[in-house]
């Protein structure tokens, strides 16, 4: 199952907070599962909830539960692709996002993660 999300479609205010990069990926992810008929409605539930929790303080581990129950619950693997990371390259809340991945392996065995960077060159 792949998961397109495009960073370009999150504000800076996105990336402000630990809780606001929570609540945009959740809400990212929800717009892309909506028409997926395979995705449990637990997991669905889940992103929901933390979309709706906009200011207030969720931690990342939240997410990253409610991505380990998905995990857990698919037959197949899923996908997370993200383009135009570039624009959250050099923002410490998407670094630790990353580096939350990379830790959490043995419960994330299912997902696979891809970004994508777009350059552009100026003629």
């Amino acid at each position: 199952m792949v998961v397109s999300l495009d960073f370009q479609r999150m504000s800076y205010l996105d990336f402000e907070n630990e809780s606001a990069f929570v609540h945009g990926m959740a809400r990212e992810i929800n717009k892309k599962i909506r028409p997926m008929k395979h995705v449990p409605e637990e997991i669905r539930d889940g992103l929901l909830k933390l979309t709706d929790k906009a200011g207030q303080n969720v931690p990342m581990a939240e997410l990253f539960d409610c991505l380990s129950d998905w995990c857990t619950q698919s037959e197949k693997p899923i996908v997370i692709m993200i383009d135009e990371v570039d624009t959250a390259a050099n923002n410490q809340v998407f670094l630790d996002f990353l580096a939350q991945l990379r830790s959490d392996e043995e419960h994330m065995e299912k997902l696979d993660f891809g970004v994508s960077i777009s350059c552009f060159q100026t003629l």
